[in-house]
């Protein structure tokens, strides 16, 4: 009976030691997919800051020439 009481517990704490570290797996996985996510809004708000910058610019130096 012990040897089975014995086998259990070990069958419990290798699963739950296995479960554990499968939700950290996860967290971590979703934490970096958060951070690329950030990472890449980023990346495109800074592109479409700068196309709109260029776009100003290019009309005020249009603007120039034309008085």
């Amino acid at each position: 009976m012990q040897v089975q009481a014995d086998c259990q517990s070990i069958q419990n704490t290798g699963k739950a030691k296995a479960e554990a570290k499968a939700r950290a797996e996860s967290a971590a996985i979703e934490s970096e997919t958060r951070v690329k996510i950030a990472e890449l809004k980023a990346t495109a708000k800074k592109i479409q800051v700068e196309a709109e910058i260029a776009k100003k610019t290019a009309i005020q130096n249009r603007n120039l020439r034309i008085y």
